[in-house]
C-alpha cells in the first residue's frame, strides 16, 4: 500500500472517531474492561486445570492498567496530531488554490483580446500593390487578407469568396467598418459569423489579430432584402493560453444606413486546461 493511501485511511479513521464519539468511547471502555474481567474471572474461578489457572499478582494488574492508559494516551495524541496536520494541510491547500486561481485570472485578464467596431480609415483598406484596368477606374482593390464582405440580397445571404481579390466602387468605401483588437494581447484563430433571420453564416477566413491591429468589414443589404430581425455579427477567438472567447455585435438598418453597436460584452466560452489549478 502506498504512503498516501495509508494517510488517507488514517484520516478516514480519525474522521470516523470524531463522527461516532459514543461508539468510540464504548469500544475504548470495552477494550479496557474486558481483559480485566477475564483476568479477574481466572483468579476467582478454580478450574482445577493447571494451564488456565491464574498466576498473576495485584502488581501485574496495576502494571497492565497503567500500560493500557499510556497506550491509549499515546494513540490519542498521535491521532490528534495527525488530524491537526491534515486540517492544516487542507487549509493551506485551500489558500494556495485560491491564490493560484486569482493569479491565473489576473494573468488571463491581462492577456485577454477584445474587439470594438468603428468607422475605418479608407486608405488602410485599399491595397496599393494592385492596379486595375481603365474600365475599372471608379473601383479600388482591397486587401484580400483583411477584408470581409457580407451581402444580403432578397432571401439569400453570404460572405464574399475568400480566394478572390475584392474590388469595390470608391463611393462605397464609407460603408466599411473597422474591427479593432483593443485588448491586451493577440487574438488567435479569429472567426467571423453572421446571424440573419435565425440562419448562421460562417466566414471561411481565419485571422490572428495583434493588439491594436484591425480587419475590415463591408455590409451590403439590398433593397429587396427581407430581414425579420436585427443582424448579429459574432466573433470567436482564442487568447495566448487557448481560452476561447466570443463577442456578439448588434447591427441595425435604419433608412438605408447600417448602425453598428461599437462595444459588446466578451464571454469566456471555454477555459483552457492550463488555467486550471491542481494541487497534489
Amino acid at each position: 500500500m502506498k504512503k498516501g493511501n495509508k494517510s488517507n485511511s488514517l484520516i478516514l479513521f480519525i474522521n470516523w472517531i470524531f463522527t461516532h464519539k459514543v461508539k468510540t468511547i464504548t469500544l475504548t471502555l470495552l477494550l479496557f474492561l474486558v481483559p480485566i474481567c477475564i483476568v479477574h474471572f481466572l483468579f476467582k474461578w478454580n478450574s482445577n486445570i493447571w494451564w488456565i489457572e491464574a498466576e498473576w499478582g495485584a502488581g501485574d494488574i496495576i502494571s497492565y492498567i497503567a500500560g493500557f492508559e499510556a497506550f491509549i494516551g499515546t494513540v490519542f495524541l498521535s491521532f490528534l496530531a495527525l488530524w491537526q496536520n491534515q486540517k492544516h494541510k487542507e487549509e493551506t491547500d485551500a489558500k494556495d488554490r485560491k491564490f493560484t486561481e486569482l493569479e491565473n485570472e489576473k494573468l488571463r485578464l491581462s492577456n485577454m483580446p477584445q474587439f470594438l467596431i468603428q468607422m475605418c480609415n479608407y486608405e488602410d483598406i485599399v491595397d496599393s500593390r494592385f492596379s486595375l484596368p481603365d474600365e475599372y477606374k471608379n473601383y479600388v482593390p482591397l486587401s484580400q487578407v483583411k477584408t470581409h464582405g457580407f451581402f444580403i440580397q432578397g432571401d439569400s445571404a453570404g460572405w464574399a469568396p475568400p480566394d478572390k481579390i475584392p474590388i469595390i466602387d470608391k463611393e462605397k468605401l464609407p460603408g466599411f467598418f473597422s474591427i479593432i483588437n483593443c485588448g491586451n494581447n493577440t487574438a488567435h484563430q479569429v472567426k467571423l459569423k453572421a446571424i440573419v433571420n435565425g440562419n448562421t453564416y460562417n466566414d471561411e477566413k481565419v485571422h490572428s489579430i495583434k493588439k491594436d491591429d484591425e480587419i475590415y468589414l463591408y455590409l451590403s443589404i439590398s433593397n429587396e432584402a427581407k430581414l425579420t430581425g436585427d443582424l448579429i455579427l459574432q466573433l470567436r477567438f482564442f487568447d495566448c493560453f487557448q481560452n476561447v472567447y466570443e463577442q456578439s455585435f448588434l447591427i441595425k438598418e435604419w433608412e438605408n444606413t447600417m448602425l453598428v453597436k461599437s462595444f459588446a460584452d466578451i464571454k469566456l466560452i471555454e477555459k483552457s486546461p492550463c488555467m486550471n489549478v491542481t494541487l497534489d
